[in-house]
């Protein structure tokens, strides 16, 4: 039986044109409109219609057993798809083009084309079906293991962590640039490279990029060196969201006839009129592609310079970490029919991430947001004529845990907009709404603490203050603020805009004209401070002043009007609360009850006034405690005897039970030990060292680290600058036992690559004191956690003694 594949190369199709060559000479179709306008959708010789018909024939007669004219059934080749796949083909420069009935089942085929017990190389920042089909399905199915590498970023990292990947069985890379939804650029051409030249690479392995957010309209990654592209035509190729669709297009032939008999066998072909109307979609491309980067720039700029945004990620913006690998890999034309914009922006697709200025654990402001918008649909997909918005923590990746959501920047602070080609001077006014409503909500969220950690809800009483003042919906706002010293930098980098004013006015009653340079310096002053907040025991320092000085200050105008009936306390106390603060900033007990008496009297007045009122304090000439530069370590007063403070580490993988050990080795030990400590930095830990050693009284302390170090640097400098760990106990866990112990419901594959990122960093600390003798390892593989508690038990009982002797 002769059954011709309706793919390029293969025969006439039923307009009576040959496949070969596009269909026509490139001479002739040389324009990227004119190939998606004409290029599959030639007139039909016999009835002479300039749009092809629907062939919606399941089954194709034939003139004799075997013998037809060119199509036998429909799954295996369809007029309709014929033509698409040809028009798609030509517009990203490939030979051949296969249509499937969904992005999904592409990304299924291309799998199943691969050996089974091979490995795959992705991106980590992948689209979430792909990344649920790699660990969930082809782990299971074919025995295929992923491993998700972070390819963006500086070259030699990248080149690093793309080396360290590749195995000798790795038989896929799969690229997605930009990644959904953090729009991560990767340098295609840099990997392409890097595998082509890895030793161990085979010369089988196949490159494949997902090119859904780009179209070949912005990006050609078959140019770049890739293997295949592939698109969920779903979204901007059929651009009006009335079709589930995918293609893969490619130059190997091979490759090309494997995945056409796997796409036949397994039945993922899409409809005839899905087809049809995917066609009609690509004749308007180019025109939409325009609209839609163009819209989305503008768009990107107006949240750029919003008060109540965070982030704005854009790979198009001069601002985005990935920025200059976009400029390379954009097309020529699309380049060239954009505007050059003054600052180097420029479009680079229609979608649009950014992160908004409250705590990603909280929803209520994104709800409130989304919830008021006109123009903008709230709803999943992207790449239609229609805009559209979504909360991926709550949608997209809403299955996922909101600590692993937001450990790769997925709070509930993150936004995703599909840019549609609506005008955008009303899709800027629809979001100017959203935010509206989001400031109303959070200036009745807003609280004053009465007494500590009871929160009474207050209306507004400043005028004036921004809504990036309020975006973090802080309950019991005196207290607890989330890592304000991380901000402090960034934000104070903005100050020389003051320098546009000679002088600034608090209020009417208490204005006091200060200097510019005076400013600056202050400014300065407050930047190179170490003060410290810590979201972990909801504690904060004098980092509350400082941190809402310099945003106070960095983002509002200079004259600041406090209601009259409250603006005389709230400088008096401001002040008062902030000469505390400041001069007790090593005390946290003391911070607390300064917060607390401050608040107290003044349960009707926000925050904001005492920031802004202490701010004045400082400015003015009020005190602050100067410490070195964080970069530089901790100040010199930091370092401590071994007679003053003793610290017993506790590292080991994730699942290894150095956790329940550590609360078990308190409770046993609780006359010897004096707590535990979960630092992330040394930073932290050596602020964590000086709240328990004025508890201590003079006497020794001992402190059970758990979980850190975890990098042999920090390691190092709690030994150069705060005092020599006197044990380090690390708990072995074996991979095999780590995979029993994960649930069910986990992520095999990614938890698997954490475990082993974390013992590369792991060994070398655990050969340092191995070399020192001042370890004790543990196995943890135990069939019982009883097992293990005899050991720790024993172990620390022998090297507490021994410590205590000073032979240890």
């Amino acid at each position: 039986m002769t059954v011709l594949s309706p793919v390029l190369g293969n025969g006439a199709n039923t307009n009576g044109h040959s496949n070969s060559s596009n269909g026509h000479s490139s001479d002739v179709y040389s324009g990227f409109s004119t190939k998606a306008i004409h290029i599959g959708s030639e007139p039909n010789e016999a009835t002479g219609a300039v749009i092809p018909p629907i062939s919606l024939s399941s089954t194709f007669a034939q003139e004799s057993i075997g013998v037809h004219k060119g199509y036998e059934y429909s799954r295996a080749g369809n007029p309709n798809r014929d033509s698409f796949e040809r028009a798609l083909a030509a517009l990203e420069g490939g030979s051949r083009g296969l249509a499937f009935s969904s992005g999904s089942a592409v990304t299924a085929t291309i799998l199943n084309s691969m050996p089974a017990r091979s490995h795959v190389v992705s991106v980590n920042d992948v689209y979430g079906g792909t990344y649920r089909y790699f660990t969930k399905v082809a782990s299971v199915s074919q025995g295929i293991e992923t491993s998700f590498v972070q390819m963006d970023g500086a070259e030699d990292e990248v080149s690093e962590r793309v080396n360290a990947a590749i195995q000798n069985n790795t038989s896929l890379v799969w690229i997605e640039t930009p990644t959904n939804p953090t729009l991560r650029v990767i340098d295609i051409a840099l990997i392409v490279k890097l595998v082509r030249s890895h030793p161990n690479a085979s010369k089988d392995i196949k490159i494949v990029v997902d090119n859904t957010f780009m179209s070949p309209w912005f990006q050609n990654p078959l140019a770049q060196g890739a293997d295949l592209v592939m698109h969920s035509v779903t979204k901007y190729l059929n651009g009006h969201s009335d079709v589930v669709m995918g293609v893969a297009v490619l130059h190997d032939g091979a490759w090309a006839d494997r995945l056409a008999f796997l796409q036949n066998a397994i039945g993922a072909t899409p409809s005839p009129f899905d087809c049809w109307l995917a066609l009609r979609g690509l004749k308007t491309l180019s025109v939409r592609m325009k609209a839609h980067g163009a819209s989305a720039l503008a768009i990107a700029q107006f949240l750029a310079s919003h008060p109540a945004v965070e982030t704005v990620i854009y790979p198009g913006l001069p601002s985005h970490p990935g920025h200059q690998v976009a400029r390379r890999q954009v097309t020529k034309r699309a380049a060239a029919a954009a505007t050059p914009s003054a600052d180097g922006a420029f479009a680079y697709g229609g979608m649009i991430s950014f992160r908004l200025k409250s705590d990603p654990s909280d929803d209520q402001p994104a709800d409130k947001l989304l919830g008021k918008l006109q123009v903008f649909t709230l709803a999943e997909s992207l790449g239609g004529v229609e805009s559209l918005i979504e909360l991926p923590s709550k949608m997209t990746h809403g299955s996922v845990a909101l600590e692993d959501r937001i450990k790769i920047g997925i709070g509930h602070n993150l936004i995703r907009i599909s840019v549609g080609i609506e005008d955008t001077s009303d899709l800027i006014e629809d979001l100017k709404r959203g935010f509206q409503a989001a400031d109303r909500t959070l200036w009745a969220r807003m609280t004053t603490v009465g007494k500590f950690g009871a929160a009474s809800r207050v209306q507004p009483r400043l005028e004036k203050l921004p809504l990036a003042f309020c975006m973090r919906p802080w309950t019991a706002m005196t207290l607890c603020l989330q890592d304000l010293c991380s901000n402090l930098r960034r934000v104070a980098s903005r100050v020389p805009r003051l320098a546009t004013k000679s002088t600034v006015t608090a209020d009417s009653g208490t204005s006091s004209a200060i200097p510019k340079r005076s400013v600056r310096e202050a400014f300065t002053t407050l930047a190179g401070s170490t003060y410290s907040a810590r979201s972990r025991n909801h504690q904060i320092t004098a980092s509350v002043q400082a941190h809402s000085a310099v945003r106070t200050f960095s983002t509002t105008p200079m004259q600041f009007d406090l209601k009259d009936q409250i603006k005389d306390k709230a400088v008096e106390k401001g002040k008062e609360y902030a000469k505390e603060a400041i001069n007790d900033s090593g005390n946290r007990e003391e911070v607390k009850r300064a917060a607390t008496r401050a608040s107290g009297s003044l349960s009707k007045i926000l925050f904001a006034g005492l920031a802004v009122a202490g701010a004045f304090y400082m400015l003015s000439g009020g005190t602050a405690h100067n410490e070195e530069d964080r970069s530089q370590g901790p100040p010199s007063t930091a370092k401590f005897t071994k007679d003053q403070v003793s610290l017993l580490c506790l590292i080991g993988p994730h699942l290894s039970g150095k956790s329940s050990q550590a609360k078990r080795l308190l409770s046993r030990f609780d006359k010897e030990l004096d707590g535990v400590v979960q630092p992330n930095s040394v930073d932290e830990l050596v602020h964590m060292i000086k709240d328990k050693t004025k508890s201590a009284k003079g006497r020794r302390l001992s402190l059970i680290v758990e979980g850190f170090p975890n990098k042999l640097e920090d390691a190092e400098r709690i030994e150069k600058e705060l005092v020599p760990i006197f044990c380090l106990s690390f708990y072995d866990l074996s991979l095999s036992e780590f995979e029993k112990r994960l649930p069910k419901d986990a992520d095999h594959a990614k938890e698997v690559d954490q475990y082993r990122k974390a013992s590369k960093f792991l060994d070398p600390i655990v050969k340092k004191y191995r070399d020192q003798g001042n370890i004790y390892e543990i196995s943890a593989d135990w069939d019982s956690e009883e097992e293990v508690w005899e050991q720790v038990e024993a172990k620390t009982e022998q090297i507490l003694e021994l410590r205590d002797r000073g032979d240890l």
